[in-house]
């Protein structure tokens, strides 16, 4: 647990959350840490949107297949960057 509360606490977006708070929202559930396998899917893009997620570790490329279907990369996520909010605070 101290290695991930240490890897969050590096994140601008959390590092003011105190250990104890970090430590009592994980385990409320309302922080919630994940780990993907390699090429594992994170997201299926008709998914709803209902989280905020942040990459404490790794990457996470955005991938797409067109119609003939090959796989087009979209773009890239890196440690401490963000993706969902767009979608989670859009109307």
């Amino acid at each position: 647990m101290k290695n991930i509360i240490s890897e969050v606490q590096k994140i601008d977006l959390l590092n003011f959350i105190d250990t104890e708070s970090l430590v009592k929202h994980i385990h409320q559930g309302n922080i919630l840490i994940k780990s993907y396998p390699k090429d594992g899917v994170v997201h299926d893009h008709l998914a709803f949107c209902d989280s905020l997620d942040i990459i404490l570790t790794g990457k996470l490329t955005i991938n797409r297949y067109d119609a003939e279907g090959n796989v087009v990369h979209i773009t890239q996520f890196q440690r401490g960057e963000t993706l969902g909010g767009n979608l989670l605070f859009a109307n």
